[in-house]
């Protein structure tokens, strides 16, 4: 598969606060430490943990389900409903950090400057060594 580098949306840091949450604490330590990729992958195998649970039906060690549904029929839970607590927490800030629609509006934006800056300079490239070779045939 091909490598194509661009800018991390991570990389648009938020405005400095004075006051910061436990869970944005954790979700910037998060942030730091883990690649978008890696942040949905996380995510995506607690819910397929869940989802074996739901599957086996062992609710050992889980909290009552949290969905609408009637008594005694588990079809209305939600995948969060066969997490524990602690897988909970995670999924959780997990999603908060993930990039907001605004962030990798900016971080396209960014790119796409980037893209374009790096035209000009190779359009200006390529006319100063075309004007060059004019230049030597004139001479």
């Amino acid at each position: 598969m091909k490598y194509i580098p661009t800018t991390s949306v991570l990389e648009v840091k938020p405005q400095p606060s004075t006051a910061v949450t436990s869970d944005e604490a954790h979700v910037q330590e998060i942030r730091s430490s883990l690649s978008v990729d890696a942040i949905t992958a996380e995510r995506h195998s607690l819910t397929e943990i869940s989802k074996a649970r739901y599957e086996t039906g062992d609710r050992a060690g889980l909290a009552e389900p949290s969905g609408h549904y009637m008594a005694g029929d588990s079809a209305g839970c939600t995948v969060l409903d066969w997490m524990t607590a602690a897988e909970r927490l995670r999924f959780h800030l997990l999603g908060l950090a993930l990039p907001s629609f605004g962030e990798e509006r900016l971080a396209a934006r960014s790119r796409i400057q980037e893209r374009i800056a790096a035209r000009k300079r190779n359009a200006l490239t390529r006319n100063l060594s075309s004007s060059r070779e004019q230049a030597a045939e004139i001479c």
